[in-house]
């Protein structure tokens, strides 16, 4: 039995990018990076939204950047790439 309900809970597509950048270290060396993200899109209260749900990376050597701050580069690369509301989970 199909349901035109506002409360009905809709499905969306999970689609899987990726994308090509690079990231520079604490000493100042460039480091190619590739991520690889499945997200899933929407169209939000008023404009276009994306949630990411995981992502991966390979990065060219090893550069001399905490854990914490390589996520946080790779989360702001994602939201260049994107240019709308970004959600992580």
């Amino acid at each position: 039995m199909l349901s035109t309900s506002p409360t009905q809970e809709k499905t969306y597509k999970q689609k899987v990018k990726t994308i090509h950048s690079s990231v520079i270290d604490d000493n100042n060396q460039e480091f190619t990076l590739e991520i690889t993200y499945d997200y899933t899109d929407y169209y939000g209260w008023d404009k276009w939204e994306i949630s990411v749900w995981g992502y991966d990376y390979k990065i060219n050597g090893k550069p001399s950047i905490s854990d914490k701050d390589l996520a946080e580069v790779m989360r702001d690369i994602i939201r260049q790439e994107e240019k709308c509301t970004v959600t992580f989970y």
